[in-house]
């Protein structure tokens, strides 16, 4: 079944791969923000879609502060920003290849 937060969210991760595809390292601080805006508010938005039973407009309002939050972290703290995004790619690989 879909969504409607489902397919905006799909959407602009979509756009956001192609804009990662083309110039991901010419706009390094960018990516880092936009990378950080996507995880964290993806993971909230995941999370509180689980444990709530909020209306999802109030969740996708709080996973989008949520996000910019996490979008300042990952620019302030790149070494940071990078440990979390390595661990998230092995993470899903790990996952991917154990048939979880």
């Amino acid at each position: 079944y879909y969504t409607a937060p489902a397919v905006i969210i799909s959407i602009a991760l979509f756009f956001i791969g192609l804009l990662f595809t083309f110039i991901g390292y010419r706009l390094f601080n960018f990516t880092l923000m936009l990378l950080g805006f996507v995880l964290c508010g993806l993971f909230c938005y995941v999370f509180l879609s689980e444990v709530t039973e909020v209306e999802w407009y109030w969740i996708a309002l709080f996973s989008i502060v949520v996000g910019i939050v996490g979008a300042v972290l990952f620019y302030c703290a790149k070494h940071l920003a990078m440990f979390a995004l390595g661990f998230g790619a092995g993470l899903i690989i790990a996952l991917m290849l154990s048939g979880v």
